[in-house]
């Protein structure tokens, strides 16, 4: 039984240390270790690492900041760099879905704020309406005119 679970053990480590790595050091050596972790990749798999790298790359883009000149290409590419330091492509996958999430979260939470606001107004007009119901026209005179007058 040791014998065993040691082998697991000795098993389990020697995958973990096989499993490819991003590493930035370099951007020789990130764009080395990106194209090893895709090309070990499956053809599904190897969709959802593109798709989780654009959307971290496009997450952590400060355009106001690029444009305003607070902020230069540097300092973007060196917290992408820090956030993919030493990941895997399934943690890779994971942070995309993360951030894919708090993507979905975040228009939720504006579709309702929107959808809250139209009722508001809604509810506005329908109290317009009731005080134009209560509009009642006494007296009206029409008078022909020539035209020019």
């Amino acid at each position: 039984m040791k014998n065993n679970a040691l082998f697991l053990v000795v098993i389990t480590f020697l995958f973990a240390s096989c499993t490819k790595h991003i590493d930035t050091s370099s951007d020789e050596k990130v764009r080395t270790s990106v194209t090893e972790i895709k090309s070990s990749l499956g053809d599904e798999k190897k969709k959802q690492f593109k798709e989780a790298m654009q959307l971290i790359i496009m997450n952590g883009m400060n355009l106001e900041g690029l444009l305003s000149g607070e902020s230069d290409g540097d300092d973007m590419v060196q917290e992408y760099k820090d956030l993919l330091d030493g990941k895997t492509a399934d943690e890779v996958i994971e942070e995309g879905q993360r951030i894919l999430a708090k993507m979905e979260a975040k228009k939720k939470a504006e579709a309702k704020l929107e959808i809250e606001e139209l009722y508001a107004k809604q509810r506005e007009a329908e109290a317009n309406k009731k005080l134009l119901d209560k509009f009642e026209i006494k007296r009206s005179r029409f008078y022909k005119r020539k035209e020019g007058e």
